[in-house]
């Protein structure tokens, strides 16, 4: 899950980094299962992507390359976080 941050004045910014179609494709492996966005002030979106395991180091690498471009816009923050579906962290945790 990727989740950025920005505020809203710097949203024009945003949409002519996004506009501009230079951005690293996303490897075939890495798919986009979801994208939400809420304002809080702050406008804050959440990215849902999903990989297979092998392929997570890959996939993180992917996203940055991505995102960083954003990063470069004052005030954007962007925070990559892998998830667990619940029964896998409880099958590593030894409960299941």
């Amino acid at each position: 899950m990727v989740t950025a941050t920005y505020p809203p004045w710097k949203l024009p910014e945003l949409i002519e980094v996004y506009t501009k179609g230079n951005a690293p494709d996303y490897p075939p492996f890495l798919h986009t299962v979801h994208h939400f966005v809420v304002q809080d002030g702050d406008y804050k979106n959440y990215g849902i992507y999903e990989c297979d395991d092998d392929k997570i180091k890959e996939g993180i690498e992917a996203i940055t390359k991505r995102f960083y471009r954003y990063s470069l816009i004052e005030g954007y923050k962007y925070k990559i976080e892998p998830l667990l579906d619940s029964k896998e962290a409880m099958k590593l945790l030894g409960f299941i």
